[in-house]
């Protein structure tokens, strides 16, 4: 009866062993992802200053939309004579490449054959034809005092606001009375679009790799995650130990 007993827990004991030899090769190898993941954000955080990381940014539309970020990329833009001019809320976009000056308030954008005009109610932004800025004209320096329409005709530049005036080089404003070609917002074709992606809202490299690495990223599920895999490596090192002591026992 005894020897019946002693045998029935020796089988016990190594199906347990087995289970649990099992449980922690598993166990072990699903865990060694997130250890690899953890030792490398942990690394960046911990050495932001000395690589660099803390003055950069992470841009991204999906970023800022995860982030509640307002404004996001832009979906509309300014066209003149096969010239595009994108404004964001962080910057603008002239031909693909970002302004090296600023642009607030954009209500259009005309062009002629010698120089591009871009309008704000409170300014007038000149542009050779290259996008490089040539001059600015405060909306009181114009005829037409605050700007509300910009457009083009007779490769001429005009502008409305108390009436319209025309120009061809930007300095000299006379009464214009025919019709122009006014600009209007307009949607962005594709290629346009993925340039417009630069003005999405940023959001600090360091507080997205501390998301990532809290698990915040993922919301308000993302602790939960971490939770989960905190349990694991508690049954990793439960059973390493329980076979550790199991074979020095024997």
């Amino acid at each position: 009866m005894t020897s019946r007993h002693s045998r029935a827990a020796r089988r016990t004991r190594r199906t347990v062993g087995v289970f649990l030899h099992r449980l922690h090769r598993w166990t072990g190898v699903a865990v060694s992802l997130f250890v690899v993941f953890l030792v490398l954000t942990g690394w960046a955080l911990n050495h932001t200053a000395e690589l660099g990381l803390a003055r950069l940014s992470v841009q991204a539309p999906w970023i800022s939309a995860w982030y509640g970020l307002g404004g996001g990329a832009p979906s509309t833009g300014y066209a003149a004579s096969g010239h595009w001019l994108i404004v964001g809320e962080n910057g603008a976009v002239f031909d693909g490449k970002p302004t090296a000056f600023k642009l607030r308030d954009v209500i259009g954008m005309a062009a002629n054959l010698d120089f591009i005009a871009i309008a704000s109610r409170d300014e007038l932004v000149l542009l050779d034809r290259q996008g490089r800025l040539v001059d600015r004209l405060a909306a009181d320096q114009l005829p037409t005092g605050p700007i509300t329409r910009i457009g083009a005709a007779q490769n001429r530049i005009v502008v409305n606001g108390a009436t319209n005036y025309s120009s061809d080089d930007g300095l000299t404003w006379t009464p214009f009375t025919e019709d122009a070609e006014w600009s209007d917002p307009q949607p962005l074709p594709i290629k346009q679009q993925a340039y417009a992606n630069q003005l999405a809202p940023a959001v600090a490299f360091e507080r997205f790799m501390q998301d990532i690495h809290s698990g915040r990223i993922l919301g308000r599920y993302g602790p939960y995650l971490m939770d989960a895999v905190g349990l694991l490596f508690l049954t990793l090192a439960g059973s390493g130990l329980w076979m550790f002591f199991r074979h020095r026992r024997r």
